[in-house]
């Protein structure tokens, strides 16, 4: 589907995937930037569009679940406590000697986005462990309460976080809804790759048009 709508033999596009050494940064503090980046140019298009995010909530909620995780390991890393091989966020906030450091609603938001220790509920259907569909129909996260606990953290604490959601007004009755995921209607593996399919969709061509 991406290969008919875009024209990769363009040398002109191809020429606008291309990472440079000098650009690329294998640090924490990168990493973190880069998907705050992806989350907020995904989300900021998104409500651009009529109910454009729905469609695209499985890859939408892991990357905000990744960056969470990269967040932790990367504050980890500026108070010099070892970063554990673990993908669990609880266990990443629970890695800091000092609990305080990590801010509550940092904490509270954590828990909204991960409904499993590592987000595989966000890449596949079914969990093996419990033998059950990772999501039913009563399942609808909302988001809005994720950027409004997010966005409530003071800047000026100590622990280190980037701009992940656009600013606006998420209390607006249709932003609220655009952003109250319906997980449950994703129901087979096929659905989850049409809902990357569809993000990645935003990506290239935001790197096509405005990179």
């Amino acid at each position: 589907m991406l290969f008919q709508k875009f024209d990769f033999s363009n040398p002109e596009a191809v020429e606008k995937f291309k990472i440079g050494f000098k650009e690329h940064k294998n640090t924490w503090s990168f990493y973190a930037e880069s998907y705050s980046y992806a989350v907020r140019k995904l989300i900021e298009k998104g409500l651009s569009r009529n109910y454009a995010l729905n469609c695209r909530a499985r890859a939408i909620m892991f990357l905000i679940r990744h960056n969470f995780e990269i967040c932790l390991k990367h504050n980890l890393e500026i108070k010099g406590y070892p970063i554990p091989l673990t993908h669990n966020l609880t266990e990443l906030c629970d890695s800091f000697t000092d609990p305080s450091i990590v801010p509550a609603p940092f904490r509270a938001a954590c828990g909204l986005v991960s409904p499993d220790g590592d987000g595989a509920a966000y890449r596949y259907y079914f969990d093996r462990f419990h033998q059950k569909p990772f999501f039913t129909y009563k399942d609808r996260p909302e988001i809005g309460l994720v950027t409004e606990l997010y966005n409530s953290i003071d800047p000026h604490t100590g622990f280190s976080i980037s701009d992940l959601f656009p600013d606006v007004n998420y209390r607006k009755r249709r932003t609220w809804w655009d952003l109250t995921f319906h997980l449950g209607e994703c129901q087979q593996l096929a659905h989850i790759r049409t809902q990357y399919d569809e993000t990645l969709e935003y990506i290239i061509e935001g790197i096509l048009l405005e990179g």
